[in-house]
């Protein structure tokens, strides 16, 4: 996927790197810009597991695992290398792979180098700080940390 990509310098020439996604089976919404093509795991039948809002805005570094299905919401802001992962990173060599989606919500945002765990729903409005490791759900409207969680219902 990114090699059709590569020549594209990051941070220019985005409506073409958006028309080569695209047009390699990507459902990317409207007005969504990709600073640098990010690094997509899946196989040209698991991109289809991939949906992408309008106007979303993505920085360098990002990586998608499409094992399981990834959808993202309208609006959504990617900090520099965002991991999303739908694998289980247990790797059990007596089991069979397991996998579950990941969801995020309209307005959320992911700060820089974090990590998104399979079967995470990520509410609508939610922040994620920088360097955070998501495991588990988290409501709209909420600031998550490295150690705590904030309702920002207050503040919005």
């Amino acid at each position: 996927m990114k090699g059709m990509t590569r020549l594209i310098p990051p941070f220019t020439a985005n409506r073409l790197r958006m028309a080569l996604l695209r047009a390699a089976g990507l459902r990317i919404g409207k007005g969504t810009v990709m600073w640098g093509t990010p690094t997509i795991i899946g196989n040209s039948v698991e991109r289809a597991n991939l949906l992408i809002g309008v106007e979303c805005g993505f920085n360098v570094g990002c990586f998608i695992d499409l094992s399981a299905p990834v959808t993202i919401g309208d609006k959504v802001s990617f900090g520099h290398d965002v991991m999303i992962l739908t694998c289980d990173p247990k790797h059990r060599l007596d089991a069979a792979r397991s996998t579950a989606s990941v969801t995020i919500g309209d307005g959320a945002w992911l700060a820089a180098r974090c990590t998104i765990m399979p079967g995470v729903n990520i509410g609508a409005g939610a922040i994620i700080s920088a360097a955070s490791v998501v495991a588990t759900d988290v409501a709209p409207n909420t600031l998550v940390t490295g150690r705590q969680t904030i309702s920002l219902a207050r503040w919005r």
